[in-house]
């Protein structure tokens, strides 16, 4: 049926306003930034030379690295991402290819359509026959399928440019024939090179040494691999153009912020990430980088970071997660990571464009069971690949609790100092005492970096298997205490204690030069001292930072404090069931907070001699709160032990 435009015609107005919009579209798509320009598909295809064997890079990791380097924007594609076997030694580069091992070139050509219909290349890397001479098929055979797959490739994609590799030679007796297939391929190059899709002989036969260069007489080792990135890479650059400077996101340099991310800690199970928007956290707190030791088990968990990265200079910069299970990592609510889903530990990687300057940055993280492993690194302008340096993240809000004022900060075994813009004090200040070794090791480095005064600082410790900290001349009041805490040497595990109250188990120091900021924990004092202890194994205590609450919060915990005197549990610690007493004993519903003040249990009273079922809260210490039917209420610590 033709279409009647006479009425569009008679329509001036409306006329006219759809070519208003479609100008602007067009204008729009021009002005599009030079990284969302198409990029260059580069197919690597052939057998195992291509492919790789597990803990083998094969010659695409060389060659992606070249072509970063040289500018070059472009994609490897092909339906694999992972190596014969499994991984490859490294897995910083773009895995995709279609090398398959152990096939020949008429089990390619079965397949080459498929291949190039789903990811349309518009350069394909050929290095074809190798398992057609070891296998015994004849030289005119395997060129009359190679020329087939060319055919095949240009079916899809008529401009394809291809690049067709003199095969690299073996150890094998089978070396000669290798010699006149690589012949009969210069030949075939000539006959179907055109002008629309040429194709060029890449000589990986020439000065390649097949003893010292393969690690088995037919795969090349790391010097064979970089031998033949070099010659594919300089057949490449007629064909490619250095891309054009990427666009950058602007800078969103937010007020008012402090070091640090602030985290939310989640328990579930999931397959794969979960909407975190929809769940209530566990607990909630800060950290210097995304690490899960604030974690309450090693099972079923998850963790969401947020706050700000800033980056030194304009520039790409690659993020990297590695993680068992799944990740993301996010800035400015671009998705610059996915590493998804139920895996082993595996690295994953992205670029984006920064401009100069503080940006939003979420990192995503989810563990099903088994390991539990999880690091976040990024390279750039000037920046190896490394541990985002905790120097460079930031968040929103003062230091502390939005409702606390500092009070005082202890460098554990150093001088005064400054740090965040608050005045720490020396080991031998006034008022403070401690048992335990000093030691310090300043030439370990730290993971992540930090700046120079936190990292003497960190460097710098009390340590030994019973260390304890105590600050007297206390005002009554309600406060929020930190602990930084490091590793010097070999991973330890042990507990913190505050106020005889545990409020971290079986912490572990993750290993040499990894440190941590470990809080906020609230605790009241009425009787002027704050108490610290770290037992179980060797603790490394740098610096000891408290907060107090002010005078609002102060009063209510104050209130509640008084209070907790008439709520009696017992046993406490308890395991799996307590019981709860009160003057009056006339309590209805309990519930149960972590030191956070998230709610982890709410159970209401069934008869008088009623238990409270705490089986499935983690170790750590809880506050229980009731309230009385005059409206009173009442509150006191629980310690869970299983």
């Amino acid at each position: 049926m033709k279409q009647d435009f006479s009425t569009n015609l008679s329509s001036p107005p409306a006329f006219f306003q759809f070519h208003k919009a479609l100008l602007a579209l067009t204008l729009l798509l021009l002005s599009l930034p030079a990284v969302l320009q198409a990029q260059v598909k580069i197919m690597p295809f052939g057998d195992s030379v291509t492919q790789g064997a597990a803990l083998h890079n094969s010659y695409r990791r060389a060659l992606w690295i070249k072509l970063q380097n040289g500018g070059y924007y472009v994609d490897f594609v092909g339906s694999h991402d992972t190596n014969f076997g499994g991984p490859p030694q490294n897995t910083d580069f773009d895995l995709s290819n279609e090398g398959h091992w152990g096939w020949r070139a008429d089990e390619l050509l079965y397949s080459v359509n498929d291949w190039a219909a789903a990811n349309r290349p518009d350069i394909v890397l050929l290095h074809v026959g190798t398992n057609d001479v070891l296998q015994g098929q004849s030289v005119n055979s395997t060129v009359n399928e190679v020329g087939q797959i060319i055919d095949r490739l240009r079916a899809v994609n008529p401009n394809v440019k291809l690049l067709l590799a003199k095969l690299i030679p073996t150890t094998r007796s089978e070396n000669g024939t290798i010699s006149a297939l690589n012949e009969a391929l210069g030949g075939l190059a000539g006959q179907k090179n055109t002008a629309q899709s040429s194709v060029t002989i890449v000589d990986q036969n020439a000065n390649f040494n097949a003893y010292a260069d393969t690690y088995d007489g037919v795969h090349p080792n790391e010097e064979g691999e970089e031998k033949m990135a070099s010659k594919w890479y300089q057949a490449l650059q007629p064909l490619l153009t250095p891309a054009p400077s990427p666009y950058l996101l602007p800078a969103v340099n937010p007020e008012n912020v402090t070091a640090g991310l602030n985290y939310q800690y989640y328990e579930g199970s999931w397959r794969e990430l979960p909407n975190f928007d929809m769940l209530a956290p566990a607990k909630e707190g800060e950290t210097p980088w995304p690490t899960l030791a604030p974690r309450n088990r090693d099972e079923h968990f998850a963790f969401r970071y947020t706050g700000y990265i800033d980056v030194p200079a304009d520039g790409e910069y690659t993020f990297f997660t590695s993680s068992d299970d799944g990740s993301q990592l996010f800035i400015d609510s671009h998705l610059v990571v996915d590493n998804n889903g139920l895996h082993s530990l595996h690295e994953r990687s992205g670029t984006i464009g920064l401009q100069r300057g503080k940006h939003a940055l979420t990192v995503t993280f989810f563990e099903s069971t088994g390991g539990q492993e999880f690091d976040v690194n990024y390279e750039g302008p000037g920046i190896g690949k490394s541990a985002i340096p905790a120097s460079s993240l930031y968040r929103e809000g003062s230091i502390g609790n939005p409702t606390a004022s500092f009070y005082r900060a202890i460098n554990l075994n150093g001088p005064a100092l400054h740090l965040d813009g608050n005045a720490w004090e020396s080991s031998s200040t006034a008022n403070f005492s401690f048992s335990g070794h000093t030691y310090e090791n300043q030439d370990v480095t730290l993971t992540p970096e930090t700046d120079s005064d936190r990292a003497h600082m960190i460097r710098s410790m009390i340590w030994g298997g019973a260390v304890s900290l105590t600050l007297n001349a206390v005002p009554s009041g309600t406060y929020d205490v930190y602990l930084y805490v490091w590793e010097d040497n070999h991973p330890e595990t042990f507990n913190i204690e505050l106020e005889n109250n545990r409020v971290l188990s079986d912490y572990n120091s993750e290993g040499q030069g990894r440190w941590n900021k470990l809080g906020p924990w609230r605790t009241t004092i009425t009787d002027g001292a704050l108490n610290l202890e770290a037992h179980g194994g060797a603790a490394n205590l740098s610096g000891l930072e408290v907060w107090r609450i002010d005078s609002n919060n102060a009063s209510q915990d104050a209130q509640a404090t008084s209070s907790a005197d008439k709520l009696s549990i017992h046993p406490n610690p308890g395991a799996t069931q307590v019981f709860l007493n009160t003057d009056a004993n006339d309590w209805s519903q309990a519930v149960v907070r972590d030191s956070y003040g998230q709610v982890r249990l709410t159970q209401k009273r069934q008869q008088v001699d009623s238990g409270l079922d705490i089986s499935a809260l983690p170790n750590g210490i809880y506050v229980v709160e009731v309230t009385s039917t005059d409206g009173q209420l009442l509150r006191s610590r629980l310690q869970v032990e299983h």
